[in-house]
């Protein structure tokens, strides 16, 4: 008999998620409603933690403790009179991942300690409404996440609001239509990856995080990255070392480079030369992801059949039959 899974041990704080429209639903809100809203919270909160903590959004391997600990929001309650109030448990950062904070220096954008994941959604929905194209807050697959909300919107829901008294989140973060417009704008301004290989000194290592950062030569003068693939640990005597770095340069939507997604780092073969700055992105990558269109039954190869059947049926409303056109008066002469 397998044992009951135990929640990490940490303390929680009191969060609130506000769903108001025209017409709202209140307490008596269907569950199919409430559906998609949940689905895409647990997996933003999560992104949004990862993108803060790590920088990136999304990490290959196994969900590290600490993470898990950091994301695991729990519903608690619910009511409303006209709108449709969620009360959740979100773990406070100092309690649910002790041992980044005891660490002394670490990552310049680490969260305050007594912040939570629903805090720092707040800011990254500022910071998508402001449509800041330099923002290190988000990543092209955290502002894909943030347009899968469209799905939570319909006639009653118009807008998503977190905040409640005693917790000012910052712009007062509604979730909106116009919020998801401004994440799908971004995705798509933002450039494709473009395979690098960078030299510079290893300045900073992180192991808890699989992050590091890069002093450079040239342009920019430091970049921060992450070890994709392996463990970090194994680079440790490399630190304060001139390293290679071979992997993919992830851009802003600016087209100013984000991070190093790093699949290789060794010990560099000689000087720096053309390899001392991050290449900027390949002119035209930031749209050639917006021309992949799905086909759809009216689109690609099905469009050519259902254009077909739109003219036959054009044929017979305007024909006055009877006709010699076989495929409009199949009978011609004898047509009726």
């Amino acid at each position: 008999m397998c044992a009951p899974s135990r929640r990490p041990t940490a303390r929680n704080a009191h969060r609130t998620i506000i769903l108001s429209g025209p017409d709202g639903y209140g307490k008596r809100v269907p569950p199919e409603r409430l559906g998609p809203l949940l689905t895409e919270l647990t997996p933003t909160v999560h992104k949004t933690i990862c993108m803060r903590f790590v920088g990136r959004s999304t990490a290959r391997g196994q969900r590290p403790p600490w993470l898990a600990a950091a994301s695991d929001v729990r519903l608690v309650d619910y009511d409303g009179n006209g709108s449709t109030v969620l009360h959740f448990e979100a773990p406070i950062f100092g309690e649910a991942a002790p041992d980044l904070y005891d660490q002394g220096e670490l990552w310049p954008t680490r969260p305050a300690p007594d912040l939570t994941g629903f805090d720092l959604l707040a800011e990254l929905i500022a910071e998508i409404s402001h449509r800041n194209r330099d923002s290190d807050a988000f990543d092209r697959p955290l502002l894909r996440q943030i347009a899968a909300f469209k799905t939570v919107f319909d006639r009653h829901i118009d807008r998503l609001t977190l905040g409640e008294p005693g917790w000012t989140p910052p712009g007062g973060c509604e979730l909106t239509h116009g919020v998801v417009t401004a994440a799908e704008e971004l995705r798509d301004a933002t450039p494709s990856p473009r395979r690098v290989h960078i030299i510079g000194r290893l300045d900073m290592l992180w192991e808890s995080r699989r992050a590091f950062r890069l002093l450079l030569a040239g342009e920019p003068a430091e970049v921060r990255g992450g070890l994709i693939d392996g463990d970090i640990a194994a680079i440790r005597s490399l630190f304060g070392r001139q390293v290679m770095v071979e992997g993919q340069a992830v851009y802003r939507a600016s087209g100013r480079v984000l991070r190093i997604d790093a699949e290789r780092i060794t010990a560099s073969p000689g000087d720096a030369g053309i390899w001392d700055r991050i290449p900027g992105p390949i002119a035209g990558s930031e749209v050639t992801h917006t021309l992949r269109t799905p086909q759809t039954p009216r689109s690609g190869v099905n469009a050519i059949t259902w254009i077909s059947c739109w003219l036959r049926v054009a044929r017979l409303v305007t024909c006055k039959g009877p006709c010699d056109t076989p495929r409009c008066c199949p009978g011609g002469a004898d047509w009726k």
